[in-house]
């Protein structure tokens, strides 16, 4: 079983997103762009997890969850990985601070106790808005970004998180949610 847990994007700052991906598309580059209606901070991923498992996680993230207030994550510039002379993946960045760090880490925390595997890589929050394919119109591409680099897009208030299974399609991965995490002090 493939699965995730992750911060879903407000529907405001998806619409901001889909406009400055059409504003990038005007650059005709050969890139595959996201669909932003399944966009969200991915804090951690796990393929080959074992569904008996999955209500044992739930019950130790809903332990992190609740003890961390609702915070606001911000939509700032833009970035390619690994370069902007090799772009491979276009985004945009995502600054949480020190709440979403706290999330973070209790989140791998907690699941790696009941023997989820640890990523060992530094959290980098982003919102990817396309994978570039081929050098074909790269430089314009690159330009118009570059211009928008240090842009501000806004922010949302974090205030649940949603435990995920990926399925992989033809057409791309179907997320399908298994459970909804409220944040301390949200009531639903």
């Amino acid at each position: 079983m493939r699965t995730f847990i992750a911060i879903p994007l407000s529907q405001e700052i998806r619409e901001i997103l889909e406009r400055l991906q059409s504003h990038l598309r005007t650059s005709q580059a050969d890139v595959r762009w996201a669909h932003l209606e399944q966009s969200h901070v991915t804090l951690a991923f796990w393929e080959g997890i074992d569904p008996s498992q999955v209500s044992q996680a739930i019950e130790k993230v809903t332990e992190v969850v609740s003890e961390i207030s609702p915070f606001h994550i911000f939509v700032r510039g833009l970035g390619a990985f690994p370069s902007w002379t090799r772009p491979r993946v276009v985004w945009t960045g995502l600054q949480g601070g020190e709440a979403l760090v706290q999330l973070y880490e209790g989140v791998l925390d907690s699941l790696e106790k009941i023997g989820f595997p640890r990523e060992e890589h530094l959290l980098k929050p982003h919102c990817t808005l396309g994978r570039v394919k081929s050098p074909k119109n790269q430089l314009k591409l690159v330009n118009l970004a570059r211009a928008l680099e240090k842009e501000e897009y806004g922010s949302f208030t974090v205030d649940h998180l949603i435990f995920y299974e990926s399925q992989l399609r033809i057409h791309g991965p179907l997320h399908k949610e298994i459970h909804r995490f409220f944040l301390k002090t949200t009531q639903h």
